[in-house]
């Protein structure tokens, strides 16, 4: 694995084909279900196996070398990030910014208001994760699937039972060649 020093020299340079991770963070009119604990602080800041929600994505997001940076993509304060983005570019050795929403504009609306700034610099991959989804974080196994298949997109899912799925977004996907052939968000 490439060395810090190196990998940041990379970073600032903008050398590389690289990736780049856009993690949604929503804003102050969501998190409801967190209420009143995120009336004080913002749910991806909420701290969970002792370290903020969204430290373990930047964490996973720092193992991949090929990394060129991290956006935070919402609309809550910049200044409620700062510190705490201070802190992972320290600690982690990882170029971020944060994006901000005037307005929730859900998440493909922001994706697409700020595509030319996740996009700059031509990167190779752009992996998009949700602040409020825990797992492994198998994200150089994803980009490795990704490349060979040579896709538009791939979507890390995860089989639920029919009772449990429908609190969540749904893909169908074909039996045969694994490709997603809808999605719903959240059906009723």
């Amino acid at each position: 694995m490439e060395g810090s020093a190196a990998k940041r020299a990379r970073v600032e340079n903008g050398t590389g084909a690289g990736v780049k991770a856009v993690i949604m963070v929503g804003g102050a009119s969501k998190g409801t279900r967190f209420r009143p604990l995120s009336l004080d602080c913002p749910k991806p800041l909420m701290m969970v196996a002792g370290q903020p929600m969204i430290e373990h994505h930047v964490e996973a997001c720092a193992k991949l070398p090929s990394l060129q940076e991290v956006i935070l993509l919402g609309f809550y304060e910049p200044a409620l990030f700062a510190a705490f983005m201070e802190s992972c570019t320290e600690k982690y050795k990882v170029a971020m910014r944060y994006l901000q929403e005037s307005v929730s504009l859900g998440t493909a609306g922001g994706l697409n208001r700020y595509r030319e700034e996740i996009f700059a610099g031509n990167p190779a991959s752009v992996i998009v994760l949700h602040c409020d989804i825990a797992c492994s974080f198998p994200l150089q196994n994803m980009l490795d699937f990704h490349a060979e298949r040579s896709v538009a997109c791939t979507v890390l899912g995860k089989e639920l039972s029919f009772e449990e799925a429908h609190k969540y977004g749904e893909m169908v996907m074909d039996s045969e060649t694994g490709e997603m052939v809808h999605y719903a968000e959240k059906p009723q």
